[in-house]
């Protein structure tokens, strides 16, 4: 049986080195990243972290990231855009990235595609599915341990979980016509999901 010090040897040299993991809020999707670049040395750009840094800011952007988490809704696409031009333009061919956040909806599925197109970046995006009731129970978890509010509010997170089902599924379709998606159960434990990335990445 291949050791998974082998199989991770195997995938340094996989054609795929961009990794979108897409999912609801609670999906797991941090989690993943960080078992993934922890194991495969690539870079991380999740929107969360980035945005909820920019929110504590005393300014113009901050003051408008604030007021979108208060009311559950989505950024606007073109700062999400331009996040994900700003981080893929720094890489070369042999970098690998996960992208966490990304790809929200059909318009930034499409620009994405052609972005990681132009760049000649094969690409994977992963969709955690999980239930609304198994991600509350991981973001109430979540809050506890991390200290944080932005899933205090029953109300915003069923609100950002519809956003999620409305936006979130054409992207989704636009992934899977480019032959780029690829769905996992991501209610099952976190070393067994990760395990099915792994052999998913090494598919290639």
């Amino acid at each position: 049986m291949e050791t998974e010090s082998g199989l991770l040897q195997e995938m340094v040299m996989n054609p795929i080195k961009t990794v979108l993991l897409h999912g609801k809020p609670g999906a797991g999707k941090g989690t993943q990243a960080k078992l993934l670049i922890d194991g495969l040395g690539w870079r991380y750009c999740g929107t969360g972290d980035f945005f909820r840094d920019q929110a504590k800011h005393d300014n113009e952007l901050g003051r408008r990231i604030r007021i979108a988490y208060e009311t559950g809704t989505f950024l606007p696409q073109w700062l999400i855009t331009r996040l994900f031009v700003n981080e893929t333009m720094c890489l070369n061919l042999s970098q690998g990235i996960v992208f966490d956040g990304f790809a929200r909806t059909s318009l930034q599925a499409s620009e994405i595609h052609s972005i990681l197109s132009w760049f000649e970046r094969p690409y994977l995006v992963i969709n955690l599915e999980v239930s609304d009731s198994i991600a509350l129970q991981r973001i109430a978890q979540r809050n506890l341990i991390e200290d944080r509010t932005d899933g205090d509010s029953l109300e915003k997170l069923q609100k950002r979980f519809s956003v999620h089902r409305n936006l979130s599924e054409p992207a989704l379709t636009i992934f899977e016509n480019a032959n780029g998606l690829k769905r996992i159960d991501g209610e099952r434990p976190i070393e067994v999901v990760h395990q099915d990335i792994l052999d998913l990445l090494q598919s290639y």
